[in-house]
């Protein structure tokens, strides 16, 4: 089973939350809105994959890149 995510070593997080947020300064990552949205996202994504693991037949779960979302808001989505 996959699961998207908008980032990975290829697409930092902090591209995805400038969009998910504009509000925040994601180029500083002392900026305690910044860690806030990402310690977000990471639990969310964590929810997301318990919720996945907790359906019957379903052994493990992967996350793939969400290239589409990336691409659809003007993030360099790299070759696979």
């Amino acid at each position: 089973m996959f699961i998207s995510t908008p980032r990975n070593v290829q697409v930092p997080a902090f591209k995805a939350l400038a969009v998910l947020y504009p509000e925040i300064d994601t180029k500083n990552a002392n900026d305690p809105a910044f860690i806030a949205a990402q310690t977000l996202l990471g639990e969310v994504q964590a929810e997301a994959r318990a919720i996945v693991l907790a359906q019957p037949g379903i052994k493990d779960a992967r996350w793939e890149l969400d290239r589409e979302w990336l691409a659809a808001h003007y993030i360099e989505v790299p070759e696979r």
